[in-house]
């Protein structure tokens, strides 16, 4: 027996295959970096200034009564810079902070 049709051609046509899907974009990566972290609530209570000798009274995070003289730490990483009749300035985490007496930081 034969082929049905024996002027038919033999040769197999071949497709390529699809082109592959060009792969997304990665998302760019955020390289800045997170933001330093604010003091802890802390309130100026008291500036107690005798000649050319000064220590400012905090209250910090509500734990009572701590003193502090220039180039002291107030709490972890709060160094007071200088103090003066009604404020106090402190660095942390290389910024600096401006304690009012009786209120918050600016």
């Amino acid at each position: 027996m034969g082929r049905s049709d024996p002027f038919r051609s033999l040769a197999v046509k071949i497709t390529p295959p699809p082109p592959p899907e060009p792969e997304p974009e990665p998302e760019p990566l955020d390289l800045t970096p997170p933001p330093p972290p604010d003091p802890p609530p802390a309130m100026l209570t008291g500036v107690l200034k005798s000649g050319i000798r000064a220590v400012a009274i905090f209250n910090v995070q509500g734990q009572g009564a701590t003193m502090a003289a220039v180039g002291d730490e107030v709490y972890p990483g709060g160094v007071v810079v200088s103090i003066g009749e009604r404020e106090v300035r402190l660095t942390f985490m290389g910024r600096e902070f401006k304690y009012l007496l009786g209120g918050d930081h600016e």
